[in-house]
């Protein structure tokens, strides 16, 4: 079973309706073939994930959906351990640290 928002969130730039300046210039880098390391950030709820995923289909299409999930734990320099679940596909990685 699925949560209602992941089964009708936005699968391609297309599809994405909210701001559309944005989407336009995700698309372009797309399409580049020079798409640089990028950083994305923002509040809860404000669409990062759905982005990057819509961006990532459109560059290497289904090849994003064959993830794998593990937890990895980071040491800092203060010796504070840091879990980061992490997320990945062949061609991609996400790091949600808590």
């Amino acid at each position: 079973m699925s949560l209602y928002v992941d089964r009708h969130r936005p699968t391609t730039l297309a599809s994405l309706s909210h701001s559309p300046v944005l989407t336009t210039h995700l698309y372009t880098l797309a399409n580049s073939h020079s798409l640089p390391h990028i950083l994305i950030y923002g509040p809860p709820g404000a669409g990062k994930k759905t982005r990057v995923t819509a961006l990532l289909k459109e560059i290497f299409g289904n090849t994003i959906e064959k993830t794998s999930v593990s937890l990895k734990t980071f040491a800092t320099p203060a010796g504070r351990k840091i879990e980061c679940p992490i997320t990945g596909s062949s061609v991609h990685i996400e790091m949600n640290p808590r």
